[in-house]
């Protein structure tokens, strides 16, 4: 699967394009927050997440999607940070995130149980 979305990633233009989720940018999120953002492909969350003013960390496992993520939150003047792993195998802190999201995350019940 790793490889489909590395696959996927490589394309010149973005899978999703460049805007963030509606349903995300229809809900009242603030600025300063620490935020962890899953699955996070390309970035597009992310980015507008960390526009908005807050501490973004993306995580996804694909290093092609994350690349282009870098790129964009540059293109953006932004910072986030991006961490290639596999959610499966990550060790997620409680209470170390103001909010979490996964946007069209795609998650074997394995994975879903264990984050």
């Amino acid at each position: 699967m790793k490889e489909f979305w590395n696959e996927r990633y490589s394309e010149a233009q973005y899978a999703y394009g460049l805007e963030a989720n509606d349903f995300l940018k229809a809900q009242q999120i603030g600025s300063g927050l620490k935020i962890l953002c899953l699955a996070e492909g390309e970035g597009r969350n992310g980015v507008y997440l960390a526009k908005l003013g807050n501490e973004v960390t993306c995580v996804d496992y694909s290093e092609a999607g994350l690349e282009k993520t870098r790129t964009l939150a540059k293109q953006n003047g932004v910072e986030v940070t991006c961490v290639c792993a596999d959610l499966g195998q990550m060790n997620l802190q409680a209470a170390s995130w103001d909010l979490i999201i996964g946007i069209f995350a795609h998650f074997p019940k394995s994975v879903k149980e264990h984050i």
